[in-house]
C-alpha cells in the first residue's frame, strides 16, 4: 500500500519454519494445485495455428519428453480480445478434446481489460458490471467518443494488445465478480480449457503519460493515444506526490518524466473500493479469487489460476509466475532466489519462464535451464495472501544467465511469503535463449514448483526438442520430476493444510550453520531432498554446500546411492546428466515410476526411498484423487501415511495409515530402497509381521561399496485393506568378520553350501548358493574404502588445478 495506517506483526518463531507458518496463519495457507499442475507446461506467445501446437506436442511425445499441459497464451484470439476465438482457430476446440484424450491439459490467457468495443463489454454493462472510472467527468478525453459502448460515461481507457483501446474491470464491484464468473462459464463451455493465467493485471496499460508511445513489442498495432494522468494540477497529487517513489526513477519516459502511473493507469482512477492508489496493489488478487472461484463453480474440479500481480493472500487462490523474465544466466540464477522468496510469501506453485520469456536463449542456458526448471514448483504481479487463489510466475524475465540466477532467490521468497506454487518462465521469456543456458535452466526448472518453459512471440522458440542437448537434459530432468511427484505434492498438502513452505532455503534446515547463510543458490525440496543448480557458463563443476549436521546421498543415475562428502566441494555436473541432488540422511521419501503424463504416472506403484542417518528414518505420504476441490481439510477425502525405519538388532520398517479415504484409488507398494544401510541383511529373513510377503530375490540386491539395500517384491502394503504394516529382517552383527555374511540370505536352490571370498562389487544375492564373509573379505573391502577416498583425493585436487590454470588464463 502506498500511503495510510501500517499495522505492524511480530512473528517470535524461534524456527524458520515457525516464523512462515505464523505468517500464513495471519494471511491464510496456499491453495492446493491439482496434481497435473505439477507436471511440465509448456508454450510460448503467438502460435500461428492448431497445427503449430500439435506440432509441437508430437516432437515431445517422440523425444521422450514428459509433459502436462501446453501453454497456448491468447494466440487463438480475434485480435487478441479475452472471450473471443479467431477464424483461423475455429478448430481450437476439437484440437482440446484431442489433448485431453491424450490425458493432456490446456491453459489460457486472460487480461483484466476488455476492449471497448467488444460484445464482452456490451454484455458487463447490461449486466450492471462495473469498470475503473475517471473522478470526474472533465478529465474523459476526446478519442472516448469513438466508442458507443463508453461514449457519456467516466470509464478510463487504457492501450494494451488489441487495436482498440480497452476498459479495466473493477474486480471490487460484486456486479463485476458475477458478470466475470458467466463470462468465463460460457467461455469454458466453448473450450474446455484446463487452466487460466492471469496477466498484464497489475494493471497494465502501455504507454501511459507517453506523446509518443512504443507499441514495437506487439506487431502491426495500431498507433493507439495513450492514456495521459493528470501530472499536475488540482487532480495529481496521487500520480505525481510531492515525494520521490522508487517507480519515478525505474520507469523514466523518455517524454520527459515518470510517475505512479508510468506503465498503468492513473492513480486518481475510481474503483467501488476506493481510489486506485490504494486498490492497486491488490487489484490482481481480486481477479485471482474471482477466476478461481469461476473455475470452480464451473468445472467442479480444483483448478489451476496463476496470476502475475499477487498480494499477500493471493496464494490461497492462484500459483506465481516469475514475470517475462530473459533468456540470460543472470535471470536463470535470480529464479532460484524468487522460488524460495515465493514459499515464504505462501506461494509455494511457482516458476519461472524455463530458458527465459524474452530474448532468444542459446542451447547451454537453456539445456541447464530445463535442469533446474525440473524443479520449480510455478500471476505476475503478487501481494500477500495472494497465494489462497493463485500460483504466481516471476514475470517476464530475460534468457540470460543473470535472470536464471535471480529466479533462484526469487522461488525461495515467495515460498517464504506463502506462495509456494511459483516458477520463472524457464529459458527465459524475453531475448534469445541460447542452448547452453536453455540446458541449465530446463535442468534448474525442473525443481521449480510452477516448472513451465514459455517465451514471447518476438523472440525464436526455445522448445526442448529445438536443441538435442537441451532435449536429452530435460528428459532426465523431467524424468527425475515425475520420479518424485508424490514426495512433492506431500509437500504442498502440507502447505496447504497447516501452512509451510515446498522449496526452502538450506538454512531453514541448518540455521546455526552460517555457510548455509551465504551459499544461497542451493535450496531443498521440503526437509529431504537438496538441489545444487549449475548458474554458470562453461562450467561441468558446481562449487556446493553440504551442511555438516546430516549425511547426504546422491540420487541422480550416474553416482545414485553414494554418500557425498560435507561440507564445501566441486561436484561434477556434465550437461547429459541431471545436476546434483541428494537425500538427507535420516528421511524417507516416497516415488513412483515416471510416465510421460501425471496421469500415466499415479497408477504406477509405490517405492519407499529411505536416506539412514545413525539408525533411523521417517517420512510421509498424503495421497487423494489430486483434483477434488478442497474446502475443509477435516473434510477432504485423502490417505495420509507415516513412514519410520529403525536400524536396531533388526531392521524394522513401519508403516502406519493415519487418515484413510473412499473411494480413492491408491497403487500398491513394492519397493524398498535404503541408501546409507551399514548393516549386512540376511535376505532369507526378510518378514512381512502378520502377513506374507514375496520377495523377488533376482532383483533385490545388497551392494556393499554403495552401503545400499534394494527390496523388491510383489506389494508389501496394500493401502485400502490394511492399516498398517511392520517390515522386518535380521543383519550380521558389526562385529563379525568370519561368520555367514548372507546366511541363506535367499532359499537356495540346491542343498549344497560353499564359502566364498566377497569383493567390494555388487552383492546380487546368487540364487544357488549362501555366502560367507571371511576375514580376507573383510579386509579387501577396507582396502577398497580407502584406495576410493585416495581416488577421491586425488580427483579432487585435479579439480582444483584445473580451476585455478583456468582463472590464471582468464
Amino acid at each position: 500500500m502506498k500511503g495510510g495506517f501500517l499495522n505492524i506483526y511480530f512473528f517470535p518463531g524461534p524456527t524458520p519454519a515457525d516464523v512462515v507458518q505464523q505468517y500464513l496463519a495471519l494471511i491464510g495457507t496456499p491453495l492446493l494445485p491439482p496434481y497435473w499442475a505439477l507436471g511440465f507446461q509448456l508454450g510460448r506467445e503467438g502460435f500461428n495455428n492448431v497445427q503449430s501446437i500439435q506440432n509441437l506436442v508430437s516432437a515431445t511425445q517422440t523425444n521422450g519428453i514428459p509433459l502436462d499441459a501446453i501453454f497456448v497464451s491468447n494466440a487463438f484470439a480475434d485480435n487478441y480480445q479475452d472471450f473471443t476465438v479467431s477464424k483461423e482457430w475455429s478448430n481450437f476446440s476439437t484440437f482440446v478434446e484431442d489433448l485431453h484424450r491424450q490425458q493432456l491439459h490446456v491453459i489460457i490467457t486472460l487480461d483484466p481489460a476488455i476492449t471497448a468495443n467488444s460484445e464482452a463489454l456490451k454484455r458487463a454493462l447490461t449486466q450492471g458490471a462495473s469498470f475503473v472510472e475517471w473522478q470526474n467527468v472533465s478529465q474523459v478525453p476526446p478519442f472516448q467518443h469513438e466508442y458507443a459502448s463508453v461514449d457519456h460515461t467516466k470509464i478510463m481507457l487504457g492501450v494494451l494488445e488489441p487495436n482498440v483501446h480497452v476498459a479495466y474491470a473493477d474486480f471490487f464491484a460484486s456486479k463485476t465478480g458475477d458478470w466475470w464468473k458467466s463470462e468465463i462459464a460460457t467461455f469454458f463451455g466453448q473450450l474446455g480449457f484446463d487452466g487460466i493465467v492471469l496477466t498484464n493485471n497489475e494493471p497494465t496499460s502501455f504507454g501511459t503519460n507517453s506523446d509518443n508511445p512504443d507499441y514495437s513489442d506487439v506487431p502491426n498495432h495500431t498507433n493507439l493515444t495513450s492514456l495521459h494522468c493528470p501530472v499536475s494540477g488540482s487532480f495529481s497529487k496521487y500520480d505525481n506526490p510531492p515525494y520521490a517513489t522508487i517507480n519515478t526513477n525505474q520507469y523514466f519516459s523518455s517524454d520527459g518524466g515518470s510517475y505512479l502511473s508510468s506503465k498503468t493507469l492513473c492513480m486518481d482512477g475510481i474503483t467501488q473500493a476506493g481510489i486506485l492508489y490504494n486498490t492497486k496493489d491488490v487489484y490482481g488478487m481480486e481477479q485471482s479469487k474471482l477466476t478461481q472461484e469461476a473455475l470452480k463453480a464451473t468445472t467442479a474440479k480444483r483448478s489451476m489460476v496463476i496470476t502475475r500481480s499477487s498480494f499477500p493472500s493471493s496464494g490461497r487462490y492462484a500459483g506465481h509466475w516469475l514475470g517475462d523474465n530473459a533468456a540470460t544466466w543472470e535471470d536463470m540464477r535470480l529464479s532460484v532466489v524468487a522460488v524460495q522468496e515465493f514459499n515464504m510469501f505462501g506461494m509455494p506453485y511457482v516458476g519461472a519462464d524455463i530458458c527465459g520469456f524474452r530474448g532468444n536463449s542459446l542451447r547451454e542456458l537453456c539445456t541447464r535451464w530445463q535442469q533446474l526448471g525440473a524443479f520449480y514448483t510455478l500471476s505476475r504481479s503478487s501481494f500477500p495472501s495472494s497465494g489462497r487463489y493463485a500460483g504466481h510466475w516471476l514475470g517476464d524475465n530475460a534468457a540470460t544467465w543473470e535472470d536464471m540466477r535471480l529466479s533462484v532467490v526469487a522461488v525461495q521468497e515467495f515460498n517464504m511469503f506463502g506462495m509456494p506454487y511459483v516458477g520463472a518462465d524457464i529459458c527465459g521469456f524475453r531475448g534469445n535463449s541460447l542452448r547452453e543456458l536453455c540446458t541449465r535452466w530446463q535442468q534448474l526448472g525442473a525443481f521449480y514448483t510452477l516448472s513451465r518453459n514459455n517465451n514471447d512471440k518476438s523472440s525464436r522458440s526455445q522448445f526442448p526438442t529445438n536443441w538435442q542437448m537441451v532435449a536429452a537434459a530435460t528428459v532426465a530432468a523431467n524424468n527425475f520430476r515425475y520420479y518424485y511427484l508424490p514426495y512433492l505434492y506431500t509437500l504442498h498438502f502440507k502447505a496447504s493444510m497447516n501452512g509451510a513452505t515446498v522449496i526452502r532455503p538450506t538454512f531453514f534446515e541448518f540455521s546455526y550453520d552460517d555457510a548455509t547463510h551465504e551459499h544461497n543458490w542451493e535450496f531443498m525440496w521440503g526437509n529431504a531432498i537438496l538441489i545444487v543448480p549449475v548458474l554458470e557458463p562453461y562450467a561441468e563443476y558446481v562449487y556446493a554446500y553440504l551442511p555438516y549436521a546430516a549425511r547426504w546421498f546422491s540420487i541422480r543415475e550416474s553416482d545414485y546411492g553414494k554418500e557425498a562428502p560435507k561440507a564445501f566441494s566441486f561436484m561434477q555436473s556434465p550437461y547429459s546428466e541431471l545436476i546434483p541432488v541428494f537425500i538427507r540422511g535420516g528421511t524417507i521419501v516416497p516415488r513412483q515410476k515416471p510416465e510421460q503424463t501425471t496421469t500415466a504416472s499415479r497408477r504406477n506403484p509405490f517405492e519407499l526411498l529411505i536416506a539412514i542417518d545413525g539408525s533411523t528414518a521417517s517420512g510421509q505420504l498424503i495421497w487423494d484423487d489430486g483434483e477434488s476441490i478442497v474446502e475443509d481439510f477435516n473434510k477432504h477425502n485423502y490417505f495420509e501415511f507415516l513412514f519410520n525405519f529403525d536400524d536396531g538388532e533388526t531392521s524394522t520398517l513401519h508403516i502406519s495409515k493415519k487418515k484413510s479415504a473412499l473411494g480413492i484409488s491408491i497403487p500398491q507398494f513394492t519397493i524398498i530402497d535404503i541408501v546409507g544401510y551399514d548393516s549386512i541383511p540376511i535376505m532369507s529373513t526378510i518378514t512381512k509381521i502378520g502377513g506374507n510377503i514375496n520377495v523377488d530375490y533376482g532383483a533385490s540386491f545388497y551392494n556393499v561399496s554403495q552401503r545400499r539395500l534394494f527390496i523388491k517384491t510383489d506389494g508389501f502394503f496394500d493401502a485400502i485393506t490394511e492399516d498398517g504394516v511392520n517390515i522386518t529382517w535380521k543383519k550380521l552383527p558389526q562385529t563379525t568378520t568370519t561368520s555367514t555374511l548372507m546366511t541363506e540370505s535367499q532359499p537356495s536352490t540346491t542343498s549344497s553350501t560353499k564359502t566364498t571370498t566377497v569383493s567390494p562389487q555388487t552383492i546380487t544375492n546368487p540364487t544357488s548358493t549362501s555366502t560367507a564373509l571371511t576375514t580376507s573379505a573383510a579386509t579387501t573391502i577396507h582396502n577398497a574404502i580407502r584406495i576410493e577416498a585416495i581416488l577421491f583425493s586425488f580427483s579432487f585436487a585435479a579439480i582444483i588445478a584445473q580451476w585455478l590454470l583456468h582463472t590464471n588464463v582468464a
